[in-house]
């Protein structure tokens, strides 16, 4: 674990399904893109995988449904919601992938359901199952800390909106430490190995483009990156796919880099892209933004998600892969977010539907910013949430509409009377 420059949560989840299932790792090759190429092991490894994060996908509408019916008590409301997982193809098939996306919805949602717990009753364990919950959510995936900073931020405006902070401190204490020691100590795990404290460097490489073509224009002075600009400037006349991100792989190679050396060049060249394209930078990312609302999973400007998803699904990747509400999504979930602070007045059930809103539009956002090739994939963990508001707002609007019938019929038939 300590020679990874991301988080350690998938590979960890991984080690322990493999020593479950009593795999080899010694023996294991894992298969990439072809089933063909590997061994008995990596396919025995491959199929306890896979049928572990089966397992996880099952229990997810369980998930949405204690979510729903906790907060808003709705057995049947809960039961609509629990469906939001099967609209969202991708989410179900990316099961059959070793990726993160299955057991990060799935500790999000658990998060979620034990956060709903902690937040209308605080008490020390929900707080720190709460917390334990969260610390291994973002060990999955590092930017799964902004539901933490929202979950805190919600927590402290409860406790001093209710006059109760004093008394919840302990609690408070224990839900924040938990995700905040795990980060230490992964941190000090890679201070130790790599001489620098950092969460993750994984996130870097996600740019490549934008860094390319901006990085280009401009004049470094250091060696390491003049090389790198000179085997840009090549790439980009090649013009193929993958040249732009293999420009950092042979720079590092002709420069003898370690991979800390590695991902810290791709770090700088990133960082001297963005402060001189700031605007590019950010219209970029507030492009993908609404692309990840209104277009399907699978699109031209994901070219690198629709080459993994077609070479594994084939013709079962030309359906339609959308929200809920197709490119209609991203105003659909306004509209349905306010009907439901409408419909549902208590300052629990408000304060979590502000959550989910304003945590659904920053992760995308946030995903569309730093991540050029799968932003749509990297956004999945919300995708189930958007579409279980939408679900629950339309169960939510359909009881609200035939109770208003039901009493005005009771009215015309008392004034009949």
């Amino acid at each position: 674990m300590g020679h990874l420059v991301r988080t350690p949560g998938y590979p960890l989840f991984l080690w322990l399904i493999a020593g479950i299932g009593g795999v080899n790792f010694s023996e294991t090759e894992i298969p990439i893109q072809n089933w063909e190429n590997t061994n008995h092991e990596g396919r025995r490894f491959v199929k306890f995988v896979i049928f572990s994060q089966h397992i996880l996908g099952f229990f997810i509408p369980v998930l949405l449904f204690f979510i729903i019916y906790d907060l808003f008590g709705s057995c049947l409301g809960g039961a609509v919601a629990s469906l939001a997982y099967f609209f969202d193809l991708p989410s179900v098939c990316f099961q059959f992938v070793l990726l993160t996306e299955t057991i990060s919805i799935f500790l999000t949602l658990l998060s979620v359901l034990f956060f709903v717990k902690n937040f209308i009753r605080p008490s020390i364990f929900n707080s720190l199952l709460s917390g334990l919950l969260l610390g291994a959510l973002i060990l999955i995936k590092s930017s799964n800390m902004l539901l933490f900073i929202f979950m805190v931020t919600l927590l402290v405006f409860r406790s001093v909106y209710l006059h109760v902070f004093k008394k919840h401190i302990v609690c408070h204490l224990a839900f924040w430490g938990l995700p905040i020691i795990f980060l230490l100590v992964w941190g000090g795990v890679n201070r130790s190995t790599f001489g620098h404290f950092f969460i993750t460097k994984n996130h870097v490489v996600t740019l490549n483009n934008f860094s390319g073509r901006h990085f280009v224009k401009l004049d470094p002075k250091d060696h390491d990156l003049q090389v790198l600009k000179s085997n840009f400037t090549e790439a980009l006349a090649d013009g193929e796919m993958w040249t732009l991100s293999r420009s950092f792989v042979k720079t590092a190679t002709q420069l003898n880099m370690t991979i800390y050396d590695y991902y810290h060049l791709v770090e700088r060249s990133n960082f001297l892209a963005i402060t001189k394209f700031p605007r590019e930078f950010i219209s970029g990312g507030f492009q993908r933004y609404i692309y990840s609302w209104n277009n399907d999973f699978i699109f031209v400007m994901n070219k690198y998600a629709q080459l993994r998803f077609t070479s594994i699904y084939g013709d079962l990747a030309a359906q339609n892969k959308k929200l809920l509400f197709g490119s209609h999504s991203l105003i659909m979930f306004l509209v349905v977010s306010i009907v439901l602070l409408f419909l549902w007045r208590g300052f629990y059930e408000r304060a979590f539907i502000v959550l989910i809103f304003v945590f659904s539009h920053s992760f995308i956002f946030l995903t569309g910013l730093l991540d050029e090739a799968e932003f749509i994939r990297h956004g999945m963990t919300v995708r189930v949430l958007i579409n279980m508001v939408f679900l629950f707002g339309l169960y939510s609007i359909l009881v609200f509409t035939l109770g208003r019938m039901k009493l005005r019929i009771s009215q015309h038939q008392s004034n009949d009377g």
